[in-house]
């Protein structure tokens, strides 16, 4: 009992994660992370180039510095790049993160939604309510 109460923050299946996974309750906040992430990079590149460099610091801030309070899911290849070009900030500074973050979303996601029981049990129930030709 006291090995459980001593890492019960660390357990996964004692403690939901943090946002929690979409595809177990009905909070999206974990895809709305990457979404904003993304969405934030692309603000980034239309932004008055004066201003770039404090932006480009907030995005690193939010969502890739350790302890981010939104942070995203990187691979080491994207997040060591994106760290080189912090040092010398500019437009496209996080180009391999959000080309990353764009093939999750595009693949990943949308292939874990289709295989989701939420989405088959939806197709089963449009089946069972679809009128017959006959």
């Amino acid at each position: 009992m006291t090995y459980t109460e001593q890492f019960l923050d660390f357990d996964p299946f004692l403690t939901m994660p943090d946002p929690s996974n979409p595809w177990i309750s009905d909070d999206i906040t974990f895809w709305e992370l990457e979404a904003r992430f993304w969405l934030a990079v692309q603000d980034l590149k239309r932004r008055p180039l004066q201003a770039v460099s404090a932006r480009v610091q907030e995005i690193w801030q939010e969502f890739l510095a350790p302890g981010a309070p939104s942070a995203i899911n990187l691979d080491s290849h994207s997040y060591e790049r994106t760290s080189q070009n912090m040092k010398d900030p500019g437009r496209y500074s996080f180009e391999d993160a959000q080309e990353h973050i764009y093939k999750l979303m595009k693949s990943d996601s949308y292939a874990r939604f289709l295989r989701s029981s939420t989405y088959q049990d939806l197709l089963l129930a449009k089946k069972k309510v679809a009128p017959y030709n006959t």
